[in-house]
């Protein structure tokens, strides 16, 4: 049921944008260069809700309005967007144009009646600063200047809004960059979620790279795992910059056939935007490629995002497929082997006898070794901390016992 939910909401997601989707718009600059970012990409506190422009590494190129509607206000920030304009379209939707330089002035006036407010407030950063007059523009007319204040090098940040919801622009109909490459993917990083789970016999992550190209990739090798293993696909994304990365705005996956993620991130509320950190695992972000965890974690309300993870159940070799879908229709599919080990293996929390010295420390890279002297044969001593049992831990009693890799081992000294 989880399988097929994810499917329905990417599916309620693609139908809800088909649905209300305006009409065309037109690119905010003379020229397309292509883009450095795109729209929900990870940044560390929160989605990234809009795309970044390339402005040649210069300032002062004319920003135009992407269709015909109403300078509504702009703003002056000491950081974050730097100038920011607010340009309400005819059709309701609202485009947000960050990092400016300066506003048009001749026409709309907008420099005058932002130097105004700030001589009125005796402050650099007003607030919110009207036109003098009814703001109205039409698509293609130049409502302000490229600039680098704010955050980052010379860019133009858009945003394409809907209310409270960020929108990916180019869904929203701008036009796609040219020389758009396909997604590539890096590989798939495997994560136990919890100490009864492992991946290759151990208890910590394994990043496992991919191989191929350009549009058809595969694992290196087969993974073999144990009990519930989180999977993560590390996807770069381009938007025509050549070498440049960017995030992508689809991914599903699926499990012998049977789908366990779908999403769809073309729309992010003002209100959730902050829950990047639970799609992405910036730990396996590397050559440029998002980490992208194929979970929807509990709390996550995101809209497009769905599925309940990698099926942890059964035994034997099984067929994972992952497919990622950038800007324009560009789709790349990685395929892989993984080898599912059945129920993890059984937690011990008592060791024989009775009576234990602590002899040696040792690190491992399965995790802590703890050779114990047992002093007395008889009876059972149950292994507590603060007086109960240790919850996950693996005993491995050296001579009675095969060895398992664990998160902590103890093993007594014969």
């Amino acid at each position: 049921m989880a399988a097929i939910s994810a499917l329905l909401a990417a599916a309620w997601v693609a139908a809800a944008l088909a649905k209300d989707a305006s009409g065309p718009l037109v690119l905010p600059l003379p020229f397309s260069d292509g883009c450095t970012s795109s729209f929900g990409e990870y940044r560390r506190t929160h989605f990234h809700g809009g795309v970044d422009f390339r402005t040649r590494q210069t300032i002062g190129w004319p920003v135009r309005a992407v269709g015909d509607g109403r300078v509504a206000r702009v703003r002056r920030e000491p950081g974050g967007y730097g100038r920011v304009l607010y340009l309400e379209l005819a059709d309701g939707r609202t485009a947000v144009y960050g990092h400016l330089c300066r506003f048009e002035n001749e026409r709309l006036g907008l420099e005058d009646a932002l130097l105004a407010a700030c001589q009125k407030a005796d402050t650099p950063f007003p607030g919110d600063v009207s036109p003098p007059g009814d703001g109205r523009v039409k698509a293609g007319d130049v409502v302000a200047y490229s600039g680098d204040l704010g955050v980052g090098a010379p860019h133009l940040h858009l945003e394409i809004r809907r209310g409270f919801v960020m929108c990916d622009p180019f869904a929203e109909g701008l036009p796609v960059p040219d020389g758009i490459a396909p997604p590539r993917f890096l590989g798939l990083a495997f994560v136990p979620r919890n100490a009864a789970a492992s991946v290759e016999g151990g208890l910590s992550p394994v990043f496992v790279p991919a191989t191929g190209g350009p549009t058809t990739f595969k694992l290196s090798r087969t993974v073999k795992l144990s009990g519930e293993v989180d999977v993560e696909a590390v996807v770069s994304g381009n938007l025509g910059v050549a070498g440049n990365s960017t995030g992508v705005p689809r991914i599903s996956a699926a499990l012998d056939g049977n789908p366990f993620f779908a999403m769809d991130l073309r729309r992010i509320g003002l209100d959730v935007y902050k829950q990047s950190p639970a799609l992405f695992d910036a730990a396996f972000s590397r050559g440029g490629g998002n980490a992208y965890r194929l979970r929807r974690l509990p709390g996550v309300t995101v809209e497009g995002i769905d599925g309940p993870g990698l099926p942890s159940g059964g035994a034997g070799a099984r067929a994972l497929s992952v497919a990622a879908e950038g800007e324009g229709g560009v789709r790349s599919d990685l395929t892989g082997t993984l080898f599912l080990d059945g129920p993890a293996p059984e937690v011990r929390l008592a060791l024989p006898g009775r009576g234990y010295r602590l002899e040696d420390l040792e690190g491992t890279a399965a995790g802590l070794l703890l050779h114990l002297k047992r002093t007395s044969g008889d009876g059972v001593t149950p292994v507590t901390l603060g007086g109960r049992p240790v919850p996950g831990l693996r005993v491995v009693v050296h001579g009675i016992l095969h060895a398992v890799t664990a998160h902590r081992i103890i093993r007594p000294v014969e």
